[in-house]
């Protein structure tokens, strides 16, 4: 399970993602628990200035969940304060804490519990992606995929250690580093493809195997799929196209014989007992010959 994404205050986490958290935190910039208290002080915010982070429509909020938590926070408040940047009109941008906020406000509030960090626009987006990862199981492949290249990126920009950066986001997310890098690839599949891996008629596995191909061929992929009524397609068929794509361009003709080879015309036999024609056979005849003279003997009947 994905682990919670809490820089200052303490909790009963596992050490590992305590580590993780204070490496990351590190990365970022965030003030340390010996910094100016100032900094790091929880504030009481009203709910009507806070807005949502420009990349909060990439995740999907499930209601059911939301009204579950509204009713938590009715009985309990918010345990939790959530995090925001500062804008310049008086108002903030939430980082961390889009669901805590819809709840306190289905919930009655008009206050929530804040901590006001001071983090560029890249730190935001890792802590706000990094959040989003780490507390929602129920996202999609492709939601989880965008998020990971978004960290990537602002770690870029930010020039942070991707490998280390990686290692740290795993702690947090709960994803391992390899499917990491298998969500990643899901990035370059073609819109048509990477539905079909969130709707689950693709497995995880196929969409990551047909994202090495190029855009192009997956096109030709797609087309022979719908010319043949399918939508599904398996991980060693998908498998089998990339490794076909390694070795040169594919064209519609070699998809095609790769997903729907021709069927081998089925041999017809028939079953002949020996004592029904031992009669007509020569005496002394092996087994092995008796076949090839019945054989014989039907085509000379035929040609009389």
């Amino acid at each position: 399970m994905g682990k919670n994404f809490n820089f200052k205050k303490p909790s009963m986490a596992a050490p590992s993602q305590g580590a993780a958290n204070a490496e990351l935190a590190k990365m970022l910039g965030v003030p340390t628990e010996t910094a100016s208290p100032h900094v790091r002080q929880i504030e009481m915010l009203k709910i009507e200035f806070l807005d949502t982070h420009p990349l909060q429509h990439c995740y999907s909020m499930d209601e059911e969940e939301l009204d579950w938590l509204a009713e938590n926070v009715r009985q309990n408040g918010v345990m939790e304060p959530i995090h925001v940047q500062a804008k310049a009109n008086s108002r903030y941008t939430i980082i961390a804490g889009h669901r805590r906020t819809e709840a306190s406000r289905r919930a009655g509030l008009t206050e929530i519990p804040a901590i006001i960090e001071q983090l560029d626009e890249d730190a935001a987006v890792i802590m706000f992606d990094s959040t989003n990862l780490g507390q929602r199981r129920s996202l999609s492949p492709g939601e989880r995929a965008a998020a990971y290249l978004r960290i990537e990126k602002a770690a870029t920009n930010k020039q942070l250690d991707q490998n280390k950066t990686t290692a740290i986001i795993s702690e947090i997310t709960g994803d391992h580093i390899r499917t990491i890098q298998r969500y990643k690839r899901l990035n370059y599949l073609i819109p048509e493809f990477l539905k079909r891996v969130d709707t689950g008629v693709f497995s995880f596995l196929t969409g990551v195997e047909l994202s090495y191909l190029p855009n192009t061929e997956q096109e030709i992929v797609l087309e022979t799929l719908t010319i043949h009524n399918k939508t599904a397609l398996s991980e060693s068929k998908a498998k089998a196209l990339k490794e076909l794509s390694k070795q040169n361009a594919l064209d519609s003709e070699q998809i095609e014989l790769a997903l729907f080879p021709p069927k081998k015309e089925t041999v017809k036999t028939i079953k002949l007992p020996v004592s029904e024609v031992q009669q007509f056979l020569p005496t002394d005849m092996d087994k092995k010959d008796v076949l090839q003279y019945i054989i014989d003997a039907v085509a000379a009947y035929s040609h009389q």
